[in-house]
């Protein structure tokens, strides 16, 4: 096998860990603003003087649509409900971040699984629970565990670069299957970046990179813009 093969599978590996890496700051961000978007979105209408229940009630038809879930008032209620919490992961083009469709997988993508398949079963006989010495202190029973309870977890995500890792660090022979494995990484890296870019363009990502009041504010003036129509100054 070429050296430079070998070289761009390791560059590839490296950005295809990074990228996840950045995807779930991303996720973690936008879950950790959440609640702020939502209070500082109801303290902008009020500064502002616009009538969030008026809004709602008037725009129940675009809310629906936009949001993609009935917001019908139960039949013995004349109160109107209030959309979904609103900055959760409302995108610009007017959809919802959704987690991506269940994989179609080819038989490439099947192959490239099953061979990480077979080292996280070559991981299995130095760390699982059951191999490890009855002699070995308890917290690094603990910590062996945890890591091959995430060495599952990885495989299952398709994080093959983890298993890489723990197997590195073993000592245990990696798939030398380079040239289908770029292929394979090409085209995940791909995948990964768009479900970034998507996930950095909702509402609350957007609100919680925001630093100063003039930027939140914009947020939500974009916000209210794309739900209502409206031109907040």
């Amino acid at each position: 096998m070429s050296i430079s093969k070998k070289l761009k599978w390791l560059q590839l590996i490296d950005t295809y860990r990074h990228l996840h890496t950045q995807l779930e700051y991303s996720k973690e961000l936008g879950k950790a603003a959440a609640s702020d978007f939502q209070r500082y979105y109801e303290e902008f209408c009020d500064r502002h003087g616009i009538d969030l229940t008026a809004l709602n009630r008037d725009n129940r038809e675009r809310l629906e649509e936009i949001y993609g879930v009935p917001l019908a008032p139960p039949p013995e209620s004349t109160e109107p409900l209030p959309p979904p919490e609103p900055g959760s992961l409302m995108l610009f083009d007017g959809t919802i971040s959704e987690e991506p469709a269940p994989i179609d997988w080819s038989k490439e993508e099947k192959e490239i699984h099953d061979i990480f398949a077979r080292l996280l079963k070559k991981i299995a006989t130095v760390i699982h629970p059951d191999k490890l010495s009855q002699d070995l202190p308890e917290p690094e029973r603990i910590r062996l565990t945890e890591l091959f309870q995430n060495v599952i977890l990885s495989l299952e995500k398709r994080k093959y670069f983890v298993l890489i890792e723990v197997a590195e660090q073993l000592g245990i022979d990696l798939p030398k299957n380079y040239a289908q494995q770029i292929r394979w990484l090409k085209k995940e890296i791909k995948v990964v970046r768009e479900v970034n870019e998507k996930e950095q363009r909702t509402y609350n990502y957007m609100f919680g990179e925001a630093e100063t009041d003039d930027q939140k504010d914009n947020v939500i003036r974009q916000f209210i813009h794309q739900l209502f129509g409206i031109n907040v100054f």
